[in-house]
C-alpha cells in the first residue's frame, strides 16, 4: 500500500463501492446490482458443445468466443447498470477438471457516471450454478477474481462514493456499504453465488478528508454466504514506510435479513497514522509515528447502529510527533485495550502500558470524543487513572523513581496538537503531588506551559526525596548545589512550574519551604543547623531565604543568620557566581572565629586574631562567590556592617581595656572598621579602628578617633598635674598606628575649647572659652612616650617630650623651650619620682622676667612634694635689674621654699632664701658685697662694700611685698646726689671726705612696701661717724621718678646723742631735705632754718613719712 498526498483540487469523485468502514445506516436499501441476460445465450452455446467441453476440461484450453458475444455481454452489463459502465476486451470459456463450464470475462474496466475509471479487473472467472441452469438461468455459483485494481474515494465527511446507479451503488458509512452487499446477493446474477475469492487485488483509496492516497497490492479476497449471513475476509499488505510491509485482514460479516452485521480486524506492523485515518474513534492515532499491532471487533446493530467496538492495539518502538516542526517525543512500546461506548462517545482504555527509555507507566481511563467536524472528533476529554509508574533515571533522574498510583483530567485538542491538563495527581506513597498546565505543538517546536505542586495533605519531604524527584536537566546547577551542601531537612510547600516557547529562553519557577535543615553555602564553610525558610527558582536565579538558622563557630559560639539569603543570579555559567545577603546576630568572637577560616582566613597575615575583642554582633551585608570546587581566597568578596553591644577588647591596646556598650562594625574582603563610642579605662572618646585583613593585610591598623580630656583622661593615663590644673572637657583628635610586632604609635591634637588649664603658682590659666593647640606625637604600649609635644595656648607655648617609667609613671617630661607669659622663656624638664609622687622640675637655662610674671598668691600650691632645680641664663627683676647665672633648689611642699644664687646685672653675687609663708614665699637675699650690688643694681653707684641683707615678706595682695634691708659697713665715695646735699648745707669737710676716702657708714637699714609699681620707703637711715641720714617717701618703678624726704645730720657720732628725740638716722642737729624728680638728675631742697630746730620740733619743718596700711 502506498501512501501519497493528493494533489488535485478537483472535487472528490462520487464512488460506488465502500473497503472498510465499521458502520452501518438505520435503513436497508435493496438494489439490484447486475441483470445477466447474457447467461441465457451462454446456457445454449455449451449445451450444444459438451462434448467439446469435455476436450477443453481434458486440456485445460479456453476458447475465446467472437466480439460479438463480448459485445453483448458488455451491452448486457452495462445496460443492468443505472450509473456508470463496464469495458470487456474479450470472453473466455473453459471447463474445470471437474467438468464444470467456465466463463471468464478478461480485461474489465469499470467507469462511474462521471467516466473516471474506479476499477480494473484482469479477469472475473466463474461457474454457473447447476439449479440456476435447470431454471434456463446462467448464475454463478462460485466466482474467481484476478488482478483486480479497485479504485475508492472518501469525501471529506468521512462517507465512502460508491454510486453505480440506484440499482447497484451505494454511498456512505459502512452499514450503507454492507446493505448495498446484501442488496447484490439478495437477488441477482449473485444470488446464487456460494463464494466469490479474488486475489492479486489492487485497491487505491483516496482520501479527501486526509489529503492522503492508500494503495493495496496483492490484495485477497474471500466472500461466501448462506441464506441468512454473508462473510466477508479481506487480506492485504500495506506499504508502511518501513522495509515491511503492515499486514492487514478484515472480516465482514452481515445479516440477509436485518441489518445487524459485525466486523473485524487484525493489522500488524501498520503505520499509526494510517489506523487513524480509517475512523473517527481512532483519530488520536494520527499523532503517533509507530508500527501498531492490533484486532478491533465492532457490531452494528438491528437498527443499523454501531453497537460496540472493542480491541486492542500495540504499538512498537515510536514517538508522539503531532507536526513536522516539534521534536519526537519517543517511547518503545505502547499496550491497551479499549471499548467504545456510541451512545455517550466514550473510549475506555483498559491495562494500557506505555514503556520509554526514561520508563514505564500503566493505569486505566476513558476519553469522550467532542467538536466533530465532518464526522470526526476535533477534542478528545478524558481521565486516566495511573496503577503505577516506574521512571527510568537514564537521562532525567538520578535514581528511579516509583510513583504508586495517580489520576489525570485532561482535554486533547488535535489540532493544533494541545494537551491541557486540568489536574495530574501523583501518588508516591505518602506524598502526593498535583500537575496542571497546557502543552501544545506549535509549528515551530513544542510549547509548555506546567504547574506542580505538593498536596496540602502530604507530610514534609525529607530533602533526599526532593533529589530524588529533580531533574538532573532541570536547573541542573542548583540541583548540584542542593545535592553537595544541603545534608538534611524537611520540605513543603513545593511549587513548580515551567514555561517554554519555540524560540525563547525557558522560563522555571520553583518554590518551597523548609526547616530543620543542615546546608553550607561554599564548601570549607561552617554549615547552618536547624534552618528554616524558603527557597524559590526563577529561570536562571536561584535563592534560599533563611527565615531562622544558627552557625556553630569553631569555638562553639552560636550565630542567627534568619534573614540570610543566597542567590545565584545566573546558573548556567560555570565557575557560577552567587551572592550573600548576610544577616548575623551572634558572639563578635564567634564570627571573627568563622571569618579566620577558610575560605575567608581574614587573619592570614595578621597578629591579630579573633581574639580580638568581646561583644554580641547584629550585623548585615553581602557576601560575593565564585562557586568551584576549589574556591580560592579572591572567590569570596564581602561587604559587612553592624554593630556590637557590650564591646571588651584586651588585645588592640596592650595593657588598656577597651569597653563600649554599642560600636559599628564594617568589614569587607580587605579591611575591618569599627566605629563608635567606647572608653579605654577611665578615658573615653568616638573613633574608627580599622585594619587591612585578607591578602591586603600588612600587619597595619589604624584608630582614629576624638577623645575626651579631662581629669579621667590624665588619671587613665597616669598624667599628674597640681591640683585644679585642669577643669571642664575638652575634644582631642587622636590617631593610633598598629603595627606588627611594634609598639602602637599615636598622634594627638586638640584645640583645648572648654577646658580650663591653670599653672599653680606661676599665675597662668586658660579660660575655657579660649582655645589653643595641643600636639603630642609618641609611642603606647608597656611604656608609653610622647616624643613630641607641642603646647600652645594663650600666654603659654612649650614643646619638648614625655617618657614613661616601667611601674607606670612619669619618666621624663622634658620641654625644650616653655614660654609663659612673656616672662618665662627656659627650657623645663619634669623628671618622675614614682607612682604618688610629684615629679622634680629642673629649668635648665632661660631667662624669666618677674616684671611681667603674675605669681599665684596662694602658700600652698596643692601641698605639692615637688622638687624644682633652676639654672637660669636670666632673671629680669625690672626693667633695670636682673640676675644673670641664677641657680637655685626649690620645693612646693608646704610653699615654694629653698635657697638660690646668682649675679646681679651680671655682677656680685648673692645669695638667697625662699620661705613659705601664709601669703606666698618670702625671699631673703644676702651678699658681702652690698656696694656692688647696688651699684649693679643701679641704686646706688659710688657704695663700696658692706654687708647685705634684704628680706621681700609676700603681702596678700597679689605682686606686693613688705621688705627689710640692712647694710653694714658700706662706704660711700663721690656720691653726686649726696654731695649736692652736703654743698647745699656747706659742710666742707663731708664734701673733701666724699670725695676722697669717702663717707663710711656702719649701719643702713630700710622698712619699705614694693608693689608692682612703686617702693614706698617706710623709714630709711644710714649711719656713721661723721654723717647720719634718714629718708623716707616713693620710688615709682615704672618712670623712675622719686619723691623722698629725709634728715642730714653731720658729725654724728655726736650729734646722735639726741637720737631719742628723733628717727633713727637722725641727730639733734640736722638739715631737713626732700629729693624729687627722675633718679638721674633729681631736684633736691634744703631747709636751712630746720638746723636750728631742736630734734623733737623738727617734724614742723617736713611731712610725715608715708604710711603703709597693714
Amino acid at each position: 500500500m502506498q501512501d501519497e498526498t493528493t494533489k488535485t483540487n478537483e472535487p472528490a469523485p462520487q464512488r460506488g463501492g465502500q473497503a472498510a468502514a465499521p458502520a452501518k445506516t438505520r435503513h436497508r436499501r435493496k438494489r439490484r446490482l447486475w441483470s445477466f441476460g447474457v447467461w441465457s445465450l451462454l446456457f445454449v452455446l455449451i449445451a450444444g458443445g459438451t462434448l467439446w467441453l469435455m476436450s477443453l476440461s481434458l486440456t485445460g484450453r479456453v476458447l475465446v468466443l467472437p466480439d460479438w458475444v463480448t459485445d453483448k455481454v458488455e451491452t448486457e452489463i452495462n445496460t443492468s447498470m443505472v450509473a456508470g459502465h463496464i469495458g470487456l476486451n474479450r470472453v473466455e470459456f473453459g471447463v474445470s477438471p471437474k467438468g464444470l463450464p467456465r466463463l471468464s470475462l478478461v480485461d474489465i474496466s469499470v467507469r462511474d457516471e462521471t467516466g473516471l475509471e474506479i476499477a480494473q479487473i484482469h479477469r472475473v472467472q466463474g461457474a454457473a450454478h447447476p439449479m440456476a441452469l435447470l431454471r434456463g438461468q446462467v448464475f454463478p455459483s462460485r466466482l474467481y477474481l484476478t488482478g483486480a485494481q479497485v479504485t475508492l474515494r472518501r469525501q471529506v465527511n468521512g462517507e465512502f462514493d460508491l454510486s453505480f446507479g440506484q440499482a447497484g451503488g451505494a454511498s456512505g458509512d459502512l452499514a450503507s456499504v454492507l446493505d448495498a452487499i446484501d442488496g447484490i446477493f439478495a437477488e441477482g446474477p449473485l444470488s446464487m453465488a456460494e463464494s466469490i475469492e479474488a486475489d492479486e487485488l489492487t485497491i487505491t483509496l483516496e482520501d479527501a478528508r486526509s489529503g492522503r492516497l492508500w494503495q493495496v497490492t496483492d490484495g485477497r479476497l474471500k466472500l461466501s454466504q448462506t441464506d441468512k449471513i454473508i462473510d466477508t475476509t479481506v487480506s492485504f499488505d500495506v506499504f508502511n514506510q518501513t522495509d515491511e510491509l503492515a499486514e492487514v485482514t478484515l472480516g465482514f460479516r452481515t445479516d440477509k435479513v436485518t441489518s445487524e452485521a459485525s466486523f473485524g480486524a487484525t493489522f500488524r506492523n501498520a503505520a499509526a497514522s494510517d489506523i487513524a485515518a480509517q475512523t473517527p474513534l481512532l483519530a488520536f492515532l494520527e499523532v503517533i509515528d509507530a508500527p501498531i499491532s492490533g484486532a478491533l471487533r465492532t457490531s452494528i446493530d438491528a437498527n443499523g447502529e454501531l453497537s460496540e467496538l472493542a480491541g486492542t492495539l500495540e504499538m512498537g518502538a515510536g514517538a508522539l510527533s503531532p507536526s513536522p516542526g516539534v521534536k519526537p517525543v519517543f517511547f518503545d512500546l505502547a499496550k491497551v485495550y479499549i471499548n467504545f461506548s456510541p451512545e455517550s462517545q466514550r473510549i475506555e482504555f483498559t491495562n494500557f502500558t506505555v514503556m520509554t527509555e526514561m520508563g514505564e507507566v500503566s493505569g486505566d481511563g476513558y476519553i469522550y470524543l467532542r467538536d466533530f467536524t465532518n464526522g470526526w472528533p476535533a477534542t478528545l476529554l478524558g481521565q486516566v487513572q495511573l496503577n503505577k509508574a516506574r521512571i527510568n533515571p537514564n537521562a532525567v533522574f538520578a535514581d528511579p523513581i516509583i510513583i504508586d498510583g495517580g489520576a489525570a483530567d485532561f482535554r486533547l485538542r488535535l489540532d493544533p496538537f494541545t494537551l491541557e491538563l486540568g489536574q495530574l495527581v501523583l501518588d508516591q506513597g505518602d506524598t502526593l503531588f498535583r500537575v496542571s498546565g497546557e502543552i501544545v505543538a506549535e509549528t515551530t517546536g513544542w510549547s509548555l506551559a506546567l504547574d506542580a505542586k505538593l498536596d496540602e495533605t502530604t507530610p514534609k519531604l525529607q530533602m533526599s526525596q526532593v533529589l530524588t524527584l529533580w531533574p538532573l536537566i532541570l536547573a541542573p546547577h542548583a540541583r548540584e548545589w542542593v545535592t553537595e551542601f544541603v545534608y538534611s531537612g524537611d520540605i513543603s510547600d513545593l511549587t513548580a512550574g515551567v514555561r517554554i516557547r519555540p524560540g525563547e529562553e525557558r522560563r522555571l519557577s520553583v518554590g518551597a519551604s523548609f526547616a530543620n535543615a543542615s546546608a553550607r553555602v561554599v564548601k570549607n564553610m561552617v554549615p547552618v543547623t536547624d534552618a528554616r525558610g524558603y527557597m524559590t527558582i526563577r529561570d536562571r536565579q536561584f535563592m534560599i531565604v533563611s527565615e531562622g538558622g544558627i552557625l556553630t563557630a569553631p569555638d562553639g559560639g552560636e550565630i542567627d543568620v534568619t534573614g540570610t539569603v543566597f542567590t545565584v543570579p545566573d546558573m548556567p555559567p560555570k565557575p557560577t557566581p552567587a551572592v550573600v545577603d548576610l544577616k548575623v546576630n551572634g558572639p563578635l568572637q564567634s564570627i571573627l572565629t568563622l571569618l579566620a577560616q577558610k575560605p575567608y582566613d581574614i587573619f592570614k597575615n595578621s597578629d591579630l586574631g579573633p581574639n580580638l575583642a568581646t561583644g554580641q554582633v547584629q550585623a548585615s551585608g553581602r557576601l560575593d562567590l565564585i562557586m568551584r570546587p576549589k574556591m580560592r581566597p579572591e572567590d569570596v568578596t564581602f561587604d559587612l556592617t553592624g554593630t556590637v553591644s557590650n564591646v571588651r577588647s584586651d588585645v588592640l591596646v596592650p595593657g588598656r581595656t577597651i569597653q563600649a556598650s554599642s560600636l559599628s562594625v564594617s568589614v569587607t574582603t580587605d579591611r575591618i572598621k569599627v566605629s563608635g563610642r567606647a572608653r579605654m579605662g577611665q578615658a573615653t572618646g568616638v573613633g574608627t579602628w580599622s585594619a587591612a585583613v585578607g591578602p591586603a593585610d600588612t600587619g597595619r591598623s589604624t584608630l582614629d578617633a576624638n577623645v575626651t580630656i579631662n581629669q579621667a583622661f590624665l588619671d587613665e593615663f597616669d598624667i599628674e598635674l597640681p591640683a585644679n590644673s585642669l577643669a571642664g572637657e575638652g575634644i582631642a583628635h587622636m590617631n593610633v598606628y598598629f603595627a606588627r610586632n611594634q609598639d602602637p604609635t599615636y598622634e594627638l591634637t586638640s584645640d583645648l575649647n572648654r577646658l580650663r588649664l591653670a599653672i599653680s603658682g606661676l599665675g597662668w590659666s586658660k579660660a575655657r572659652n579660649q582655645t589653643g593647640r595641643l600636639f603630642v606625637k609618641g609611642r603606647l604600649g608597656d611604656n608609653p612616650t610622647a616624643d613630641r609635644l607641642e603646647f600652645e595656648a594663650p600666654g603659654l607655648r612649650a614643646t619638648g617630650k614625655i617618657t614613661i617609667a616601667d611601674d607606670g609613671g612619669l619618666a621624663r617630661a622634658e620641654f625644650s623651650r616653655v614660654r609663659l607669659g612673656g616672662w618665662l622663656d627656659a627650657p623645663v624638664t619634669f623628671i618622675g619620682r614614682g607612682r604618688d609622687r610629684s615629679p622634680a622640675i629642673r629649668i635648665s637655662g632661660g631667662t624669666v622676667d618677674l616684671g611681667l610674671a603674675h605669681f599665684s598668691g596662694s602658700s600652698d600650691p596643692g601641698n605639692v612634694d615637688a622638687p624644682i632645680s633652676v639654672v637660669l641664663d636670666r632673671l629680669q627683676i625690672n626693667e633695670s635689674i636682673y640676675l644673670t647665672a641664677f641657680s637655685g633648689d626649690l620645693n612646693q611642699k608646704g610653699g615654694l621654699h629653698g635657697t638660690f644664687g646668682a649675679r646681679v646685672n651680671g655682677g656680685p653675687n648673692i645669695r638667697g632664701v625662699v620661705a613659705a609663708l601664709e601669703n606666698g614665699s618670702a625671699i631673703r637675699i644676702t651678699s658681702s658685697d652690698a656696694g656692688g650690688v647696688l651699684k649693679a643694681a643701679g641704686v646706688f653707684q659710688t657704695a663700696r662694700g658692706g654687708d647685705l641683707k634684704l628680706i621681700l615678706a609676700p603681702r596678700p595682695e597679689e605682686g606686693v611685698y613688705d621688705g627689710d634691708l640692712s647694710i653694714e659697713k658700706i662706704r660711700v665715695v663721690g656720691a653726686s646726689p649726696l654731695a649736692e646735699l652736703l654743698s647745699a648745707i656747706s659742710v666742707v669737710g663731708l664734701l673733701e671726705q666724699l670725695s676722697q676716702e669717702g663717707i663710711a657708714f656702719t649701719e643702713v637699714e630700710s622698712r619699705f612696701r614694693m608693689t608692682p609699681d612703686t617702693v614706698t620707703i617706710k623709714s630709711g637711715s644710714a649711719v656713721g661717724a661723721s654723717l647720719g641720714v634718714s629718708i623716707d617717701g616713693t620710688y615709682s618703678l615704672k618712670n623712675s621718678e622719686m619723691d623722698l624726704s629725709g634728715v642730714v645730720s653731720p658729725i654724728y657720732i655726736l650729734n646722735s646723742l639726741g637720737r631719742i628725740f628723733t628717727r633713727k638716722g637722725e641727730g639733734l642737729i640736722g638739715f631737713t631735705y626732700t629729693l624729687k624728680g627722675a633718679s638721674d638728675d633729681p631736684k633736691i631742697s634744703v631747709n636751712p632754718l630746720s638746723l636750728l630746730t631742736p630734734a623733737m620740733f623738727r617734724e614742723i619743718f617736713r611731712r610725715p613719712p608715708p604710711e603703709l596700711p597693714d
